[in-house]
């Protein structure tokens, strides 16, 4: 006789195990959709941050037909050796006019009115330059810096710029060597900050004097005697032998993957500088997109907002595990919990509105209560104190933090009455001369730290509880305190988790936005000063992605920073769950203090 399976014979057993399969598929599909989700969105932006990985740079290709008419006839078009201009330039810029002009080995520099007529310039708006032998000379599309090219081969940027002392000056700084072959003829490009040269063989060359970068074009070779050529904004124009040829500029205005982590070299300001500007105050309005800015401030806020949440959220867990019980471990775990329940955009709203302008008045105040606060946490403190009750031990650190901050609080203020000013941030400025912002990073990580502090209060605090109560009781019978416990067994054996919590805290403060985005004065600034303000990355995608052209080259970036940032935050997810695997694999050893 043939045996009926259990299944056949009992209809609920088989509805249950029908259920339990469906709702296994539905886990599988939901995991499957989360995964592919997270792949569509990284696709996204790394498929629209793509044309910045391309390294091949600028070119030029033949077109036919061409890409517009000219409005000239190809006999009028300017022959190759006229791009050269001769001195004296002149350009005007609102009813200011800047001309270069050459003073036997000097080249000089004056700004003046255009309605002034034969008056002459002020002193302090003329500036002079030892300009050495050149070949070629163009004044730039922003019509206020001047590119030589010398006869040994070198590239030379010429910058006006004001000084402190408001003097016109001339920056020659930007300078580098080209090739063997000097450049003959120097023309600037429609597209902003670009000049296309041409070197005494007839080769084309594509320079970016911003970076001191250059593309060598292949095709075409210039025949300088007889050939004419024009360029007609991001074509260029040939005439030679009677033939008109037509050539267009692919891959122009897209800056290399290295572009956005150099420096660039700016008219009308010294040396280079890693700028921000989507939208520049140049007369052609060129784009400065430099990542430094942005990174520098996500990494600011994030490493701030650590070092005040971390060692609060650790501390706070520490004392909860080990010499909190009942009622009172309870309300701290509960307050930790309510904080974490606060939308970011309120504590964003009080630091804007409360904590940077009081922060700006009584600096002093605040770091002196701080300073007092932690000496109380320094201070040794006796066995007797840790052995006692939960609810004296309680009720004496309360008033004992409380001392910290009055007395802190009270000589720290006075200590600020007492410096020039009134202010610790005037005497900051004067004596350091680090420039204070009222919103700044401090204030950004202050708050930053109290959003992620909760985070890593439960992941510490889980940590910490994990460890075996076995162990704790051997070690109390072995004659160990709470010290000895805490200190020699718990932090060695939770201490992955810990770092694990520490991890995922800065991958939360890295992507914080709002209370960046109102706590801060959002200034993209190269600047590792706490006190000056800054910009991170989200901060710039909540600004400028809503304005911006999709395609274009700002689009591009933002989208390659945005991949960035969520590959650090996905790195920093996966380390910490590396360390977290490690804690189960120690075992934890107990470390006392050999008595005197």
């Amino acid at each position: 006789m043939k045996p009926v399976a259990a299944t056949e014979s009992d209809p609920a057993l088989r509805r249950r195990l029908a259920r339990d399969r469906y709702f296994g598929w539905a886990l599988a599909g939901a995991a499957v959709s989360s995964a592919a989700a997270l792949l569509v969105v990284v696709g996204f932006l790394f498929v629209g941050a793509l044309p910045l990985l391309d390294l091949r740079g600028p070119a030029l290709t033949r077109v036919d037909p061409p890409v517009r008419e000219p409005e000239d006839s190809p006999s009028t078009l300017r022959s190759a050796l006229d791009a050269s201009q001769p001195f004296p330039l002149c350009a005007a810029s609102g009813a200011l006019q800047g001309c270069f002009a050459q003073r036997g080995a000097q080249l000089e520099f004056t700004l003046q009115r255009i309605d002034c007529g034969d008056c002459q310039p002020d002193p302090r708006d003329r500036a002079q330059l030892p300009l050495d032998p050149w070949r070629a000379v163009a004044l730039l599309r922003d019509q206020r810096s001047l590119l030589i090219a010398g006869t040994d081969g070198s590239l030379r940027w010429i910058k006006p710029y004001r000084d402190a002392q408001g003097q016109l000056t001339l920056d020659g700084s930007s300078q580098w060597a080209l090739s063997e072959r000097p450049v003959v003829a120097l023309q600037p490009m429609g597209t902003a900050g670009l000049v296309l040269a041409i070197d005494e063989q007839g080769g084309l060359v594509l320079l970016d004097p911003s970076q001191q970068r250059s593309y060598s074009l292949p095709e075409p070779q210039i025949d300088l005697a007889h050939d004419r050529l024009r360029l007609d904004g991001s074509a260029l124009l040939l005439e030679r032998e009677g033939e008109l040829q037509h050539y267009r500029f692919v891959r122009l205005d897209a800056p290399s993957l290295i572009a956005l982590w150099r420096p660039l070299q700016v008219s009308g300001r010294e040396g280079a500088e890693s700028l921000w500007q989507p939208h520049s105050d140049d007369g052609d309005g060129t784009p400065r997109l430099n990542l430094i800015p942005l990174l520098l401030g996500s990494l600011k806020a994030a490493l701030l907002g650590l070092l005040f949440g971390a060692p609060l959220a650790i501390g706070a867990a520490m004392h909860s595990v080990q010499y909190r019980s009942g009622v009172w471990q309870a309300g701290l775990k509960s307050s930790f919990e309510m904080m974490e329940a606060v939308p970011t955009v309120i504590l964003g709203l009080v630091a804007g509105l409360w904590v940077a302008p009081w922060l700006d008045q009584n600096l002093g105040l605040a770091l002196g209560a701080a300073l007092g606060w932690l000496s109380v946490f320094a201070l040794p403190g006796s066995d007797a104190h840790i052995e006692q009750g939960d609810r004296r031990r309680g009720s004496q650190s309360l008033l004992h933090c409380a001392g910290g901050l009055l007395i802190g609080g009270l000589i720290g203020s006075g200590l600020e009455q007492r410096l020039p000013g009134g202010r610790l941030t005037v005497w900051i400025e004067q004596t350091l001369g680090w420039h204070y912002e009222p919103y700044n990073g401090l204030v950004v990580g202050l708050l930053v730290g109290l959003a992620i502090a909760p985070m890593i209060y439960s992941l510490s605090e889980e940590a910490l509880r994990r460890v075996p109560a076995g162990l704790q009781e051997a070690a109390l019978a072995l004659g160990g305190n709470r010290r000895d416990i805490l200190f020699g067994l718990l932090l060695p054996a939770a201490l992955p988790g810990i770092i694990a919590a520490v991890l995922l805290g800065f991958g939360r403060a890295l992507g914080e936005t709002l209370i960046v985005l109102l706590a801060s004065n959002n200034a993209p600034i190269a600047d590792l000063n706490p006190l000056s303000g800054l910009r991170s990355v989200t901060a710039t995608l909540v600004l400028e992605a809503p304005t911006s052209v999709p395609g274009s080259v700002h689009y591009q970036v933002l989208l390659l920073a945005t991949l960035l940032i969520m590959a650090t935050t996905i790195g920093l997810n996966l380390l910490a769950n590396r360390w977290r695997k490690r804690q189960t694999r120690r075992p934890p050893r107990l470390r006392m203090e050999r008595p005197r």
